[in-house]
């Protein structure tokens, strides 16, 4: 204590000069002695502050320490309180040689209330005789009290631990003796803490065994150190974790695999799927019988349906394995119910069936939520209903809960006037690939995955799901959510998807990688329908003595192939391109049916662009090379048509995206309205996704919305966007707050002059 500040401990302390007068004394001691300041103290000698009986205690203090070795002496010593009660402290009386300011300090005095110090040895020995008790029933568990020269002074089953009171007992054991040398080289280092006042434990093993030793330092009545050791064989515990730890690895491993496992079938069912639904649309397009055609919608209705299953088994994967995630974007409700009824329409114009929606709210309210998920449980509740219903109705109802200022509460009821429910099957039909009973399978066939699909879904979205049904006389699936209100006006109208402008893509060179020779046969069709020249590949050897830097504009790569894969395939070029810096680089397109996040995530570290989901329609393929072609060099030969003077136009450059229309406004508009929808819904996820914190999901979203700001020639908010996926998609790296709130920045600047653009043009 260079400057003698006794405030920064909170026991109390007192310190004399040569003559046992009180030079210095510390809040915590004034307040213990019943006195308001220090100043009433000071100067005082220690006889006025200790009963009469102990009045020779300055001589009998000074001639103990002039002997003592250690430097320092504890004892018992009865203060007298200003109140004239007594104050037992146990206090450590020190030689002190300390001069400040002219004063000389020759003793200090540090203690703690005597009351405190049973209250804590109390606890102490309560604690003890708890552990001894279960020394003397658990297996394996040992218990020593030994001092500070090692000596054990009891151990389990020592009468003298049922006592609440012990003290030193002369005929002692040395713990050197009693332990194996490794316990106690172990031991050693923590007696040390231990007798220093701290309470220590630790894992070790000794041989083939494992042990947990705690130590816990203690007072005794006669104010000697002890500490207690409690040390226990954990060996069998130690077992029994490490075969949880590993059977918790096997099933982490199982469940991969089983997840690996659907993503690969899921690839090799949908590669062929993806022929025959393509091949089935270039049929359409051909004059048929009406024989031929009725053939036609045999197949299409077919492939279609065992798309959805294998679309269902991939969303039950997804959520058993927990890569099911949310979305929050404002959404109109009538949109979502105007999907539903279309995929529905069919269906229910064939069974001559009534359907009706009633609701209590505008289906042009405006919600934030996942419509996407809302949407996919809606069309599996109302085509089970259309499924089991033979005459009659089925019913869409949508009501509010609750309503506020900040969030509304719906209940979405399908009811239905089919077969009906058994009670006891109620619970069953919620469990993946079950139905009421076996007959329904074979008679209304289905996966019996639904039911199990839409309950996750609803759950994942923080609601729940019911039913109510009787046999013969229909059922009433019912489910809430919550969504919240938008913040901002929702002033975008959705527009239905209108068909997109052909125009000339004779300048785009595609090179066209799959193993199975149907894919390669479509994929042959569709460029030559749209006039586009195009070299195929049949594996991924095949491809690489294929490349060159600069030939082909794009690339669609077949993920899983033998041999060598899609994303080998994509490294191999990105290597070779790094090395011809004045060629373009291709843009690489994959064809997959592996689409989870895991999956995208490595597309992109291998140097993907974008992804084309498996199976495809040639107008889905269309749009992804009308997207990226925007990249030739040729594109500028086939310009016809000037482009317009906009204002703010040097904020951006349109150049390329009128060389590619030429001169289409339809088509223009068109793009305008697709990139202000996307760019709207992905920058609330990119501020949502700010606001938690979670980067991940902000790189995603920047990777879907980059392409097009680098189509449109906002160079900026691309540079932004594409360090942003460098930074956290491709890269593990420090967050970088200012990085996203620029992105941000530029990206609402650029949505802006677009819908100026967009409204100038009209």
């Amino acid at each position: 204590m260079r400057h003698m500040d006794l405030e920064v401990l909170p026991n109390p302390v007192i310190v004399y000069d040569s003559e046992w007068k009180i030079s210095k004394i510390n809040a915590s001691a004034v307040q213990q002695l019943g006195y308001t300041t220090a100043e009433e103290l000071i100067g005082r000698s220690i006889r006025s502050i200790v009963p009469a009986n102990e009045s020779q205690i300055a001589k009998h203090l000074s001639r103990i320490l002039q002997k003592e070795e250690k430097g320092f002496f504890v004892q018992l010593i009865e203060h007298l309180g200003n109140n004239g009660k007594t104050v037992k402290l146990i206090s450590k009386f020190s030689i002190l040689e300390h001069v400040q300011d002219h004063v000389t300090f020759r003793y200090i005095e540090s203690g703690f209330l005597l009351d405190e110090a049973l209250e804590q040895n109390e606890r102490q020995l309560n604690k003890l005789h708890y552990y001894k008790i279960l020394a003397e029933n658990v297996p394996g568990l040992m218990m020593l009290l030994v001092n500070k020269s090692m000596e054990i002074q009891c151990s389990v089953g020592d009468e003298r631990w049922k006592r609440k009171k012990f003290s030193v007992h002369s005929e002692t054991t040395n713990l050197l003796n009693r332990l194996p040398q490794s316990i106690i080289d172990v031991l050693l280092p923590l007696l040390e803490i231990a007798f220093d006042g701290t309470s220590v434990s630790r894992e070790f093993n000794h041989g083939t065994h494992f042990y947990s030793v705690q130590l816990t330092p203690l007072l005794d009545y006669e104010n000697q150190n002890l500490c207690v050791i409690i040390l226990q064989n954990i060996t069998e515990t130690k077992i029994v974790e490490n075969k949880l730890k590993l059977s918790k690895e096997e099933a982490e491993a199982a469940n991969k695999a089983k997840s690996n496992f659907v993503a690969q079938m899921s690839h090799e069912i949908r590669t062929p799927l993806n022929a025959i639904i393509g091949f089935t649309d270039q049929l359409g397009r051909t004059k048929l019988s009406k024989k031929q055609s009725s053939y036609m919608d045999v197949v299409k209705n077919s492939s279609q349906h065992l798309l959805s299953l294998i679309d269902d088994i991939l969303i039950l994967s997804k959520i058993e394995a927990g890569q099911i995630e949310v979305e929050d974007e404002p959404f109109r409700l009538s949109e979502v119910i105007n999907a539903v009824t279309d995929v529905l329409e069919v269906r229910q114009k064939k069974k001559n069936l009534d359907f009706q929606i009633h609701s209590d709210l505008s289906l042009d309210e405006v919600l934030c939520g996942d419509p996407a998920k809302l949407r996919q449980v809606l069309i599996n509740l109302l085509n089970n209903a259309l499924k089991f219903t033979q005459k009659g109705s089925v019913t869409l109802g949508c009501s509010t809960i609750s309503a506020s200022l900040e969030e509304l509460t719906l209940l979405f009821e399908i009811t239905d006037t089919g077969i009906g429910i058994a009670p006891e099957n109620f619970e069953r039909i919620f469990n993946p690939f079950q139905q009421g009973d076996g007959s329904i399978s074979r008679n209304y066939f289905g996966s019996g995955l639904g039911l199990t699909i839409s309950k996750n879904l609803v759950e994942s979205m923080g609601g729940s799901i019911s039913v109510k049904s009787r046999l013969g006389e229909g059922s009433t699936f019912s489910f809430s959510l919550t969504f919240k209100r938008p913040t901002k006006p929702y002033n975008q109208i959705r527009n239905k998807k209108t068909s997109l402008p052909r125009i000339s893509l004779s300048h785009v060179n595609v090179l066209f990688v799959d193993d199975d020779p149907a894919n390669r046969l479509l994929g042959s069709v569709i460029l030559s329908n749209n006039k586009i020249k195009g070299d195929f590949a049949s594996s991924g050897e095949e491809a690489i003595k294929l490349f060159i830097p600069g030939r082909y504009h794009l690339v669609f790569l077949d993920i899983n192939m033998p041999g060598t894969s899609g994303i080998d395939v994509a490294l191999h070029f990105r290597n070779i391109e790094s090395k011809f810096k004045n060629h373009r680089p291709s843009v690489i397109i994959a064809m997959t049916a592996n689409v989870l996040r895991r999956h995208i995530e490595q597309y992109i570290q291998a140097g993907m662009d974008d992804v084309i989901l498996k199976p495809f329609k040639e107008d889905e393929f269309y749009e992804k090379i009308l997207i990226h072609s925007n990249n030739t060099d040729d594109a500028a030969s086939c310009v016809h048509a000037s482009i317009p003077k906009l204002k703010g136009a040097s904020e951006f450059d349109l150049s390329e995206l009128f060389k590619i229309a030429k001169g289409n406004t339809e088509f223009i508009i068109l793009m305008f309205n697709t990139f202000l929808d996307n760019g709207e819904t992905l920058l609330q996820k990119i501020k949502k996704s700010f606001a938690d914190n979670d980067y991940q999901s902000i790189a995603e979203a920047a990777h879907r919305l980059a392409p097009a700001f680098e189509q449109l020639g906002f160079i900026e908010a691309t540079s932004l966007l594409k360090a942003i996926e460098n930074r956290y998609l491709r890269n593990v790296s420090s967050h970088d707050p200012v990085l996203i709130e620029n992105a941000m920045s530029k990206i609402e600047a650029g949505i802006a002059v677009i819908r100026k653009a967009r409204n100038e043009m009209r």
